[in-house]
């Protein structure tokens, strides 16, 4: 006699279930980039569910990992070590422990035991191809670039952060070939302390000998290189670059130079520097995190550019798609030209970021002498509004999708967040838009304008209001943050607005304040009571 088991699986003849697979919730694409976006403890969650769900993500969702935090670098490296298969699938590592650019002895202490858990994994990543490192300090152990470089033959972009430490000459980084991305950057204080003090010096380190020899010789197919990073912090250590002023990369399209750059260099007599650019014509992104007087070579065709306003031509501003100002403060008179020049001659400008600082010139100070000048009373410069209108009513309709404006003026100079939310709605091809000043009594919060910027702007996705808590002029020192929110737009399928998710940051008398943000923007449906005393207003 036989019993039926309810829990027995019918098994085919070739070893199969004959149970159906269960449906996928969505199409498989979606399902992708969602599962790409949970954090690893999710991933693992999402792929067990199912057997549908395991084999459309599991060679998708491990493309990607990323820690944000030391803690959170530690629980990625844990669950990657507790399912040891994924490893050969993830394709970009990314390990910041240290977003701050400052660090203590703790946090040096942990990134040394996140290095030696990372190093007993690396032998099985195989399927590695881009690694990202953003500590206070170089990746330590030094044997952890070897074991990289052994067991990952497609690993060929790496990013990395530099300290206090010095180069060790034979150190692994500098042994690997064939890259076609490499950047360092620079996050300490280091001898970049001393020009504080010394502004005059031009006081640098020298990059490694084998540092060098490794990016000329044997990475000839080079196509993105940054030294320096990104950034304007006077605590960055200054490296001397002129060793790489004669290689030649044919096929480099991404070029950038942050504080570390001499600025010797940046004279415009200086022919290696300008030879050096000349000879590189594939080059369609440029960024210069050090004010700058040198004009680019015209010949150049970049899209995207950071720097001083005044090293590009016109033939650069047709061509150019995301332009970036920010690197130093644009008074009220050099404004009105940049503006000028902008609505005229940039007809593809999709992204676009200034940094002003309007403080009033007196009438006699300014150049009365130049043909054609028309002087500014100091109302007149002092007007953000105006301006920035006149900025964005030049530009092509419909093609601007982001937009970042600093304002560093004084607080009595600074506008109203309320006059500039009013004026972006009019632009209703914005994407992203950052807002940052300086705080002035009866300011409103954060949230606020991001409410209102997120209802009428309809394809508004990220948004982010800064409050400085003084005024600042010098580009080398980073600004004291009063409060900020960012902030992301979730929208309902007929793209009307839902929500914001975002995090704000207030800072207290000794400790600043976090919390975490889900703002409804949905109207508010009137209440009983409020539909009562409306009828008997009516009456």
């Amino acid at each position: 006699m036989t019993f039926f088991n309810p829990f027995h699986k019918a098994v085919k003849a070739d070893g199969s279930s004959s149970h159906p697979q269960k449906a996928l919730p969505c199409d498989p694409d979606i399902l992708i980039d969602v599962a790409q976006r949970l954090c690893i403890r999710d991933k693992i969650s999402l792929r067990l569910a199912n057997r549908a769900m395991h084999n459309v993500c599991a060679n998708e969702m491990y493309r990607d990992i990323s820690g944000v935090s030391l803690e959170q670098c530690f629980k990625v490296l844990n669950h990657l070590k507790e399912n040891p298969d994924t490893l050969c699938l993830v394709q970009r590592l990314t390990l910041r422990p240290s977003l701050l650019p400052t660090f203590g002895k703790t946090t040096v202490d942990g990134e040394l035991q996140l290095g030696l858990t990372l190093r007993k994994l690396a032998p099985r990543l195989t399927g590695l191809k881009s690694f990202f490192w953003d500590g206070a300090e170089l990746l330590q152990p030094d044997d952890i670039w070897k074991d990289l470089r052994e067991a990952s033959p497609l690993l060929r972009s790496i990013r990395t952060t530099i300290g206090t430490i010095p180069f060790k000459e034979g150190s692994e980084l500098f042994k690997f070939q064939d890259l076609l991305e490499f950047e360092i950057v620079s996050k300490s204080e280091g001898l970049g302390m001393r020009r504080l003090f010394f502004s005059s010096l031009d006081v640098f380190d020298t990059f490694p000998t084998a540092l060098i020899d490794m990016l000329k010789d044997r990475c000839p197919d080079l196509e993105k290189l940054d030294l320096g990073g990104y950034g304007r912090r006077i605590q960055q250590r200054c490296f001397d670059i002129r060793p790489f002023l004669d290689a030649r990369w044919p096929h480099l399209n991404s070029l950038s130079f942050g504080t570390i750059v001499s600025s010797k260099l940046l004279e415009p007599n200086n022919e290696p520097f300008c030879d050096f650019l000349e000879g590189h014509d594939k080059l369609r992104t440029v960024n210069f995190w050090t004010p700058s007087v040198r004009p680019l070579p015209r010949t150049l065709p970049i899209t995207a550019f950071t720097g001083n306003c005044m090293q590009l031509s016109r033939q650069h501003l047709s061509n150019i798609k995301e332009l970036n100002l920010a690197v130093q403060p644009i008074e009220s008179l050099i404004l009105r030209s940049v503006i000028s020049h902008l609505t005229t001659y940039s007809t593809q400008l999709e992204k676009l970021a200034l940094w002003i600082d309007v403080e009033p010139v007196p009438i006699e100070d300014q150049l009365t002498d130049i043909p054609g000048y028309v002087a500014m009373t100091a109302e007149e410069q002092t007007d953000h509004v105006t301006l920035l209108e006149r900025l964005l009513t030049g530009l092509p309709t419909g093609v601007l999708k982001s937009f970042s404006l600093t304002c560093s003026s004084r607080t009595k100079h600074t506008f109203d967040l309320i006059e500039i939310s009013n004026l972006l709605s009019q632009y209703p091809s914005l994407r992203d838009v950052h807002l940052g000043k300086v705080h002035k009594l009866g300011e409103e919060d954060c949230r606020i304008t991001a409410s209102r910027l997120a209802t009428s702007l309809p394809n508004l996705d990220t948004v982010s209001v800064w409050h400085f808590a003084r005024p600042f002029d010098d580009w080398r020192k980073q600004p004291l943050v009063r409060e900020y929110g960012i902030y992301d737009v979730i929208r309902q399928r007929d793209a009307s607005p839902l929500r914001l998710n975002g995090r704000e940051l207030r800072m207290g008398l000794k400790t600043p304040t976090k919390k975490l943000i889900l703002h409804d923007l949905r109207p508010k449906t009137p209440s009983k009571w409020d539909r009562i005393v409306a009828r008997n207003k009516s009456r």
